[in-house]
């Protein structure tokens, strides 16, 4: 299995980024027009709240498929810096849905995975520089 691997170019347009990965897929990112930018990509906060989203959705989906659980979806709201910007680091409050016909116990079990996610930085560990995510655990909000 490859590693996955983002190259990123810029060049004379300002802010606007060409991002290709190992796989071929090819997209932008770019800041809003008011930060200078051409609005002609997601701006970076936007593809760190889609990958952490993204990260959140597909262990909870493989963990009930896993289980053979009747998780049917889940949808997660991510913000990024909601309270203002903090002294120190990135504050990202998130909210998750799930559907489906689970029992009490598979409830529980979610919530608990979900808290195991946010304690882990959704899996950003050593080596991850000076990325610092204040991931507030009273904050985690779970709808069945």
């Amino acid at each position: 299995m490859a590693i996955p691997t983002v190259h990123a170019r810029i060049g004379a347009t300002p802010y606007t980024v060409e991002l290709e990965d190992d796989l071929g897929h090819r997209w932008l990112a770019d800041e809003p027009e008011d930060l200078g930018g051409a609005n002609a990509g997601p701006s970076p906060e936007r593809l760190l709240l889609a990958a952490l989203g993204t990260c959140t959705a597909v262990t909870l989906m493989m963990y009930a498929r896993r289980k053979q659980w009747p998780l049917a979806g889940v949808q997660v709201e991510l913000a990024y810096n909601p309270d203002g910007k903090p002294e120190a680091g990135t504050d990202i409050r998130r909210r998750v849905a799930v559907a489906g016909e689970l029992d009490a116990a598979q409830r529980e079990q979610v919530r608990r995975d979900l808290l195991t996610l946010q304690r882990q930085g959704f899996g950003l560990g050593a080596g991850t520089g000076d990325l610092l995510l204040g991931l507030d655990l009273d904050a985690l909000q779970v709808t069945f």
